[in-house]
């Protein structure tokens, strides 16, 4: 049925609305403390979380 339809006057879209890049202000919030956003961590060193790796050591790589 659109084969038939003349779109010659009508634009490309990427969105069905033209909302584009809509951002809120950044405000802080209370939020948990380092021990308790690591509580439940599996595995840990220190403060960070310490996570398996996922891309292999190479050529410009620090490991």
């Amino acid at each position: 049925k659109l084969a038939g339809i003349d779109r010659a006057d009508v634009r490309p879209m990427t969105h069905v609305s033209g909302t584009v890049n809509v951002y809120r202000e950044d405000r802080a919030k209370p939020s948990l403390s380092q021990e308790e956003a690591l509580a439940n961590a599996p595995d840990r060193q220190g403060e960070f979380f310490r996570v398996p790796r996922i891309i292999e050591a190479g050529e410009g790589s620090e490991a």
